[in-house]
């Protein structure tokens, strides 16, 4: 089976975060997301919750202007980190008051 070029790197990326200690569901950079986009936060400006699937403003206007990070759209991202988290066993959306 042939996988895509981004699906390898993000799992690469993501398997040298979890061996380097450095893949951390509450930090915006070293989560999933933060981890596929090069330890960037940038994306968590797409919603206004961590691990929300729905996009506010600014994701729907990057959404809409077709515009990809790392080949992934805004609403992606959202779905990835959400199945990360909850894969965590975080309650979602996340939130410090959340029970884990």
């Amino acid at each position: 089976m042939k996988t895509s070029i981004r699906l390898e790197h993000a799992i690469n990326k993501l398997y040298k975060a979890f061996y380097n200690n450095e893949l951390h569901p509450e930090c915006c950079k070293q989560c999933a997301v933060g981890n596929i986009l090069d330890n960037t936060d940038a994306w968590k400006h797409f919603s206004d919750h961590h691990g929300s699937l729905d996009l506010n403003y600014i994701g729907r206007l990057n959404e809409s202007f077709g515009k990809k990070f790392n080949g992934y759209t805004p609403k992606e991202l959202l779905r990835i980190e959400a199945t990360f988290l909850k894969a965590c066993g975080y309650q979602l959306p996340f939130h410090h008051k959340n029970k884990t």
